[in-house]
């Protein structure tokens, strides 16, 4: 098989002379999406996440034990397999990655970047399953498809996607594989009550601020498809509203609108499945953004606790950029977060520590379990409390397979008026689709 180019962008191309066909059709898409106008910035379409459950394979003796009076909540970015190290390793990268979530006990996590192939499965079915076989007791999961997808095709079955041309992309995805995606979603030891997924709105009027001739951005402007994934979790506190998610990379000079935009819409996406009960709200996941930056400052006016820094305000907690095959540590900075909002009761929090922070076995040396460390929060939750009662439930607003909304490809209303034509996106599309396509970590 050829050998995957590593690239700037989500998506890249094979080849000198492709590479040079996309920069004529790159160039033709920065013209068109500078000379016409577009609409205000709305969300994507919703979609129903695929999930289910684990049971251990055999009984286990000597189980490990959970606290029964802390709730543990965490996230994690595992890292795709777009690489050619990121795929050899997947399978000791995927081992170290359940031994990591067991040592910390962590009860509910969500994920980003967890990948479904053909060759290597769903990366959360096989950490549930890993868990269900370490505890000897039943693991929970939903899964959402986030990338490769066809702008404005409506998912169409469960765990996203479905549709004629983002299967072909899927097809297309990487060398070796007959269908590779990765997503976004959620493992429980209690069971998920409920999930949905609100698709984040479009970012392809950063295609007009791309540097000149920078194919990989106008490509990901188009193709980048990022989600809230919502659950409600079956907790002994009750019903536990969180919301795992994996806020845009930086590819233009207006990335920053893009990470706002879809940091606002996944808390009002939040507020809108959420219900009000005893225990917290959690959002969760990689947010591209460090704790010094407006971004962070716009979550903490919203309410929301940085539990890192509650429980360890002198810590830096750096997270991000840990390369896989490095001798030591090279994480620098913190973009991954557990934020937490009270509920009807009084919640502490207690703890917050990294996993994943640490190498594991592999071939002849280690690899690191992924480019991210996880986050886990211990959080002691003060219910029953003479709380208000719950007011009566709402309708779930999780669709039926079918029941879909397709994404308007559209940008913001405050910035310039930009949007790109069909036409030209096409030929990108199709470019993609018939050379091969590439996502790269972000």
């Amino acid at each position: 098989s050829k050998t995957p180019v590593s690239t700037p962008g989500v998506l890249g191309i094979r080849g000198t002379q492709v590479r040079r066909t996309i920069r004529l059709a790159a160039a033709t898409l920065l013209v068109a999406a500078v000379a016409l106008p577009a609409s205000a910035q709305v969300p994507g379409g919703t979609g129903q996440p695929l999930c289910a459950t684990e049971g251990a394979s055999a009984p286990v003796a000597d189980a490990p034990t959970y606290d029964p009076a802390t709730l543990r909540v965490g996230t994690y970015n595992l890292l795709h397999t777009q690489g050619e190290l990121d795929d050899a390793s997947i399978d000791a990268r995927i081992d170290g990655q359940i031994a990591t979530l067991l040592a910390s006990r962590a009860d509910v996590v969500g994920f980003q970047e967890a990948i479904e192939t053909a060759n290597h499965g769903n990366a959360l079915q096989r950490i549930a399953s890993g868990l269900a076989d370490t505890t000897g007791q039943d693991w929970h999961w939903c899964w959402f498809q986030s990338n490769p997808k066809w702008p404005g095709e409506p998912d169409q079955q469960p765990g996203g996607g479905g549709g004629d041309a983002t299967e072909q992309m899927a097809a297309r995805a990487r060398d070796g594989e007959s269908n590779w995606s990765e997503g976004v979603g959620v493992v429980s030891r209690y069971p998920i009550l409920d999930g949905a997924v609100q698709r984040l709105s479009s970012r392809n009027f950063e295609a007009a601020f791309c540097e000149l001739f920078d194919d990989f951005c106008y490509l990901q402007s188009q193709f980048d498809s990022r989600q809230a994934h919502w659950v409600r979790v079956d907790t002994p506190w009750g019903g536990l509203d969180l919301v795992s998610t994996h806020i845009a990379n930086a590819i233009s000079s207006q990335s920053d609108r893009t990470k706002q935009s879809h940091i606002e819409e996944g808390l009002a996406y939040l507020d809108q499945q959420a219900t009000d009960d005893p225990t917290p709200d959690l959002y969760v996941g990689d947010f591209n953004t460090t704790p010094d930056n407006e971004r962070y400052a716009y979550i903490v006016d919203q309410g929301w606790i940085d539990t890192w820094v509650a429980a360890r305000p002198s810590d830096p907690g750096a997270t991000s950029d840990q390369e896989i095959d490095s001798p030591t540590a090279t994480v620098d900075r913190r973009i991954d977060y557990v934020w937490m909002r009270a509920g009807q009761c009084d919640v502490a929090v207690v703890d917050a520590t990294t996993i994943g922070d640490s190498p594991v076995p592999y071939a002849e040396g280690t690899v690191w379990p992924s480019d991210h460390y996880g986050v886990v929060t211990t959080l002691a939750i003060d219910a029953p409390c003479d709380a208000a009662p719950d007011p009566a439930p709402t309708p779930s607003s999780t669709p039926s397979a079918g029941d879909v909304a397709a994404a308007d490809d559209v940008a913001p209303a405050s910035l310039p008026a930009t949007g790109a034509p069909l036409g030209a996106l096409a030929v990108v599309a199709l470019l993609s689709l018939t050379f091969g396509a590439r996502l790269r970590r972000h």
